[in-house]
């Protein structure tokens, strides 16, 4: 039986949790005890502000400015309408509206349908018979559901680009079952394997010391990067774990990392960064599928929609 987390038990730093709505309940606990840092693992939905106490570090970035900074993508390979379909939770309509505001307000784009399904859905037929044509479509769709909404996409014959606003949904070991149908997709993430720098090398090597032949998702990817600002924040304190000692050490940290040069920026009443972000493509590496950085936007600021594209 779980049990709550206690002052006592002595913890002094917070990664995750992984799900939105936990990560928002887990913060605004830690605001009314201990008061200790917590790290996002992905990204989160602006509403996780509400409970972020000044504790709270989403390095990671928002819902909001990831889809945004996907449909600016987009809008620049010359796409003018979309479909869009989600599964029905809190990240879906974060996602959306920031993809909106840069494909359709800013890009002048048209959204033909937009479509929010339950969870448990792995049928997609009602559907897809009733998408339009269109340059692409936008799919919030994953777990159980996304390699039969990709097989199903093809078996109907639809033509238009697929692009997910969250490469993580599509693991290698997906993307090698849907095999030759998965190529050209489109995808965006704070992180992929397959950035070809010398300190993600150096990274994916000690990384496969623990875990032979694999590599590291996005969503391991953030955790570590949690793990590590709080042992830079140790360094500059000279091991003082003190909450607030910590925090401040953190909220004006700059790091080289395996995904570029990250940037901690305080942002309202929690801590964002300034980062490189990743457009993402499926394509064949040394017999493999998998994601591919195809585009940077160099330092953008993931923050609310009223932040991106200032």
């Amino acid at each position: 039986k779980a049990r709550k987390l206690v002052e006592s038990d002595g913890i002094d730093c917070m990664i995750g949790p992984i799900f939105s709505p936990s990560a928002k309940s887990v913060a605004d606990y830690l605001g009314k005890s201990s008061g200790i840092p917590q790290m996002s693992i992905v990204g989160q939905p602006t509403e996780n502000l509400e409970t972020a106490n000044g504790l709270a570090f989403i390095h990671t970035g928002f819902f909001d400015s990831h889809g945004y900074y996907f449909g600016k993508y987009l809008a620049e390979l010359g796409y003018k309408t979309a479909n869009v379909i989600n599964y029905d939770d809190t990240p879906a309509y974060a996602l959306t509206a920031g993809f909106k505001k840069a494909f359709v307000d800013e890009g002048g784009g048209t959204v033909l349908s937009e479509n929010y399904v339950p969870l448990d859905v792995v049928d997609f037929s009602a559907y897809l018979t009733t998408m339009a044509p269109a340059d692409v479509t936008v799919n919030w769709i994953f777990g159980n559901g996304a390699v039969p909404f990709v097989q199903q996409y093809n078996d109907y014959g639809l033509e238009a680009v697929l692009a997910v606003p969250m490469s993580n949904n599509f693991s290698d070991a997906q993307l090698a079952e849907l095999g030759d149908v998965g190529l050209g997709m489109l995808a965006c993430d704070y992180y992929a394997y397959t950035i070809d720098n010398a300190p993600n090398k150096e990274f994916i090597a000690a990384y496969q010391k623990l875990y032979p032949s694999e590599y590291p998702t996005p969503q391991g990817y953030g955790a570590w990067q949690g793990v590590m600002m709080y042992i830079e924040a140790l360094k500059v304190t000279g091991g003082d774990t003190t909450p607030a000692k910590t925090i401040e050490a953190m909220s004006k940290m700059s790091l080289d990392t395996p995904a570029g040069k990250m940037t901690i920026v305080p942002y309202e009443n929690a801590f964002i960064a300034q980062r490189d972000f990743y457009m993402l493509e499926v394509q064949e590496v040394n017999g493999v599928l998998t994601w591919v950085p195809v585009k940077v936007y160099d330092q953008v600021l993931l923050g609310t929609l009223d932040a991106v594209g200032q």
